[in-house]
């Protein structure tokens, strides 16, 4: 998804901020390391939804409280993730043996839990929601948990495409409850837990219109909008800055 890639270097550093400066750069690499990847064999995956969506009142209110509950669930991963992280380096002085005994945790709680139905990026999850496989309603929160203990004991890298997960078996679950097409609202939390996450705007937007098809960009906005608008700027990425919150402070 090399747009998203793009939008992803430019808007991810600095939250409410878009470096331009590195657009040309970030173009350049993305759009190469899809054409690399292509080559070896590894292409860009996408999934039609084939949903047929009315821009009506009633849909539209649905989609606002779907993205609202998404906007919860990015932000959940998000506070766990600092949360834990504090608790787990008071807990265990020593990294090595944070990281050894978090691991030791976890494999056993993944062998257990479905025999690793949670376990690395969780592909199988998402492949059964847009597939018309099992999908339980405790997936999404499971994976949230694992993936935020992992995370915070100091394991690095592998949190995008857990969130893609958390939020498309979340959508898939909460689409009955919502009256809207299931494989629909899993493609609007696969898209807007990402950015509540993140903090990123542009970037859920263009990843889902790339996967599932830009004749829903509309719906993406409105669910990407609304987790950006109310995450309270909260961020997985410590180091991102908030352009906004250093304007109040100088203020």
């Amino acid at each position: 998804t090399p747009i998203a890639a793009v939008c992803f270097a430019i808007e991810v550093l600095i939250a409410g901020e878009l470096i331009f400066d590195a657009l040309v750069p970030a173009l350049i690499s993305a759009h190469t390391a899809a054409f690399v990847s292509g080559q070896l064999g590894l292409h860009a995956e996408t999934i039609p939804l084939n949903e047929i969506i009315t821009f009506t009142p009633g849909n539209i209110v649905k989609i606002v409280v779907a993205a609202l509950l998404f906007t919860f669930a990015g932000q959940l991963f998000s506070f766990l993730s600092h949360f834990f992280h504090e608790k787990l380096a008071k807990l265990f002085k020593n990294s090595y043996l944070r990281i050894f005994s978090t691991g030791i945790f976890v494999s056993i709680l993944s062998i257990l839990l479905f025999k690793g139905r949670y376990s690395g990026l969780s592909l199988e999850i998402n492949h059964a929601v847009f597939n018309g496989g099992t999908v339980y309603p405790w997936d999404w929160i499971l994976k949230l948990l694992l993936t935020v203990i992992c995370l915070s004991a100091g394991f690095q890298g592998g949190e995008l495409t857990p969130l893609f997960c958390i939020g498309a078996s979340f959508g898939f679950v909460i689409s009955s409850f919502l009256g809207l097409p299931p494989l629909f609202c899993a493609a609007l939390g696969y898209a807007a837990v990402f950015g509540s996450a993140t903090n990123t705007f542009l970037t859920p937007i263009a990843i889902a219109c790339e996967i599932f098809g830009f004749q829903y960009m509309h719906y993406f906005f409105i669910v990407c909008a609304i987790a950006y608008s109310y995450n309270n700027n909260r961020t997985i990425y410590s180091k991102q800055q908030n352009l906004s919150a250093d304007f109040l402070k100088c203020s």
